[in-house]
């Protein structure tokens, strides 16, 4: 990881998932009619496997012509819709299964 950012986002979003997770069970054990079944355990990712990745204001830059350049990960470039947006609060990857994208 090059970033402290980067993995302070992906600690915030596994404290969101475990917290979730606490309060879908907490609606279990009072309602289980409402569920499917029992909620599971929020898992980790396979070795190798895509997960979210959420790029902070002080990590992403945002560039002239809507354009963000993420510099810990090589230079990336995102060419955002509007074009005209002036501000950023975060920049989410999400990785997607069709691979000629």
């Amino acid at each position: 990881m090059k970033s402290v950012h980067l993995a302070q986002q992906i600690l915030k979003l596994v404290i969101q998932n475990m917290t979730s997770w606490k309060k879908a069970v907490k609606a279990y054990k009072k309602n289980p009619g409402k569920f499917t079944g029992r909620p599971k355990l929020p898992k980790y990712r396979n070795k190798g496997g895509k997960s979210i990745v959420i790029v902070d204001n002080q990590t992403a830059k945002l560039r002239s012509n809507g354009i963000v350049e993420i510099p810990v990960m090589n230079n990336l470039k995102i060419k955002l819709q509007h074009q005209d947006t002036t501000k950023i609060q975060q920049v989410r990857i999400i990785p997607k299964n069709n691979p000629s994208l």
